[in-house]
């Protein structure tokens, strides 16, 4: 089962997970909590299928409580990294085809070929940079993700709900 928000109403400003529950043998049950992406952000699995929604469920509030405000603000910096990189991609195509066109060839002395050269090795670096960047900041999101998840998971283990 799998409870995802419907496409009309959809916002990119908005943080949207999905829950997955599936069964696996005959007295387990795993759990998943998505994001957009499909990526899972929290998993686990209980003895009963109550259990795994319960922990789905409180995986879920825990994930919009602490991190909403910081997904919406990772995606739309991933947004501005994607748009600056293809900017810089559409740049270093425009300067590529410049530089391979025969009357460009003729005209242009043979240093300023190698400028052009150089200029497209340093916007190749800036994209594999740019990149890396939002590589690693996704990373780093995700590991502190999983470890409020566990910090609350073992603060939930040592005070359980309705004590």
């Amino acid at each position: 089962m799998r409870d995802s928000p419907q496409s009309s109403q959809r916002c990119d400003r908005f943080a949207q997970f999905a829950i997955e529950l599936k069964r696996r043998g005959r007295s387990r049950w795993k759990w998943a909590v998505f994001a957009a992406t499909g990526q899972a952000l929290m998993s686990g699995w209980e003895h009963n299928r109550a259990g795994a929604r319960y922990k789905a469920d409180r995986a879920l509030f825990l994930l919009l409580c602490a991190s909403a405000s910081r997904l919406s603000a990772a995606a739309v910096e991933e947004d501005e990294l994607l748009l600056r990189a293809e900017a810089a991609i559409s740049e270093a195509r425009r300067r590529r085809d410049e530089s391979r066109s025969g009357i460009a060839r003729l005209r242009r002395p043979r240093e300023a070929l190698s400028e052009n050269i150089e200029k497209l090795r340093s916007a190749h670096a800036a994209i594999a940079a740019e990149a890396t960047s939002a590589r690693s900041f996704m990373r780093r999101a995700s590991v502190k993700l999983d470890n409020a998840a566990a910090y609350r998971s073992s603060a939930a283990a040592k005070d359980p709900p309705g004590s």
